[in-house]
C-alpha cells in the first residue's frame, strides 16, 4: 500500500513537471500571446514628434518583473524608418490579473516618410509563479507617416471698376453702385505644410449684392509645398445692393493626401455708395455757371464799369458846352 501511494505522488510531480516544461518551451518560442496591446494615435505627423500612448492589457494571471520595449525595425520600401525617441524601455513590478498598464513612447518620423506604413515591434518579457525561465512575447501596432497641408492666405488686394475721376467717395475697397461695376480680388495661397495641397479651389461665396460670374472661381489644382500660388476673382455688384459695408466672403479648399477636404474662409469689406453721373454742360451753361460762382466781382465790374461810363459822359457833355459858350 505504501509503495502505491509513492508511485501516485511520483507520478504527480512528473505530470506537473510535464506541463511546466510545456509551458516553458511554448514561452522560450514565443508561440503564445497572454496580453492585449492597444495604441493610439496610429497616425504620425511626418516632420514632428507624435507621442503615442500604448496600453497593455493583462486578462492572463499576475505577471511580475515585466519589461516593455518599442522599436521600428529598418523598412524594406524606405530608406529611413521612425525611431523613438528618449525613453524606448519600460520596467513594471508588477501586472496584476485585470490590470492594465501605459507607456507613453515618443516617436519621430522624417517628412520624407510620408505616405508611407511602418510596423512598431512591442516586445515583452515577465516571470510567471512556478515558472523558471521568463515568458516573452512580441506584438506589432502598425503605423502611418501622414504629411501636413498648412495653408495661409495673404497679400489680398480689391480693385473697383469703373472709377469715377473728381470723385472724393471713390477710393480702394468702395464701388459705385451702378449694376456690373466690377470687383476684382487677388491674393496669394502658401502651403507651410510638407506635401501638396490637392485640387485647391478659390471662390467668392453667393451674396445677394454681387453677381457672380464663372470668373469668381479659380481652380489651383496642386499646390506644393513653400511654393506661392496666386490667384484673381472678379464678380459684378448688384443693383439691389444698399449704401454702405458690406461683407464678402472668400472660400479655400483643398484636400491632402488621404483625401480629406479642408475649408477656409476669409472675409473682405467693401463700401457700395450710389454715385451719380452728370452730363458734361454746354458752353453758356459753363459761363452761368463761371458767373455764380464769381457772382461779387461780377457784380463790382459792373458797379465800376458804369461809374467810368458815367463819368465820360459827364465830361463829355461839359466839353460840349463849352463850344457853345465859345465859337471859333
Amino acid at each position: 500500500m505504501k509503495h502505491l501511494k509513492n508511485a501516485k505522488l511520483i507520478y504527480a510531480i512528473f505530470l506537473v513537471l510535464s506541463i511546466s516544461l510545456a509551458n516553458l518551451a511554448t514561452d522560450v518560442a514565443g508561440q503564445q500571446t497572454r496580453l492585449d496591446i492597444t495604441g493610439a494615435p496610429t497616425t504620425l505627423n511626418s516632420g514632428l514628434n507624435t507621442t503615442v500612448v500604448i496600453t497593455i492589457f493583462n486578462e492572463f494571471e499576475p505577471i511580475y518583473d515585466v519589461d516593455v520595449s518599442v522599436s521600428f525595425p529598418q523598412s524594406q520600401t524606405t530608406t529611413v524608418s521612425p525611431v523613438v525617441i528618449g525613453e524606448s524601455n519600460w520596467k513594471f513590478e508588477r501586472i496584476g490579473m485585470g490590470e492594465n498598464v501605459t507607456i507613453n513612447p515618443l516617436i519621430y518620423v522624417t517628412e520624407s516618410a510620408a505616405g508611407n506604413a511602418y510596423p512598431a515591434d512591442i516586445s515583452i518579457s515577465y516571470t510567471r509563479l512556478g515558472y523558471i525561465s521568463p515568458s516573452s512575447e512580441t506584438h506589432t501596432i502598425g503605423f502611418y507617416a501622414k504629411g501636413q497641408v498648412i495653408m495661409i492666405a495673404y497679400d489680398f488686394i480689391v480693385e473697383i471698376e469703373p472709377t469715377y475721376e473728381n470723385n472724393e467717395q471713390t477710393r480702394d475697397n468702395v464701388v459705385p453702385r451702378d449694376a456690373g461695376s466690377t470687383i476684382t480680388v487677388t491674393g496669394s495661397l502658401l502651403n507651410k505644410g510638407n506635401v501638396p495641397a490637392m485640387f485647391t479651389n478659390v471662390t467668392i461665396i453667393p451674396n445677394p449684392i454681387l453677381i457672380l460670374q464663372p470668373e469668381s472661381t479659380s481652380y489651383l489644382g496642386e499646390v506644393d509645398p513653400n511654393s506661392p500660388a496666386p490667384f484673381t476673382l472678379e464678380t459684378k455688384t448688384s443693383p439691389l445692393a444698399k449704401d454702405g459695408n458690406h461683407t464678402i466672403l472668400m472660400k479655400i479648399e483643398y484636400q491632402d493626401q488621404e483625401s480629406k477636404t479642408y475649408s477656409i474662409e476669409k472675409e473682405l469689406t467693401v463700401y457700395i455708395f450710389k454715385t451719380q453721373i452728370q452730363e458734361s454742360p454746354n458752353t453758356s451753361e459753363k459761363i452761368i455757371g463761371v458767373i455764380r460762382q464769381n457772382l461779387l466781382f461780377v457784380i463790382i465790374g459792373i458797379i465800376i464799369f458804369i461809374f467810368f461810363v458815367a463819368l465820360l459822359v459827364r465830361r463829355l457833355s461839359k466839353r460840349g458846352v463849352e463850344s457853345e459858350e465859345f465859337p471859333a
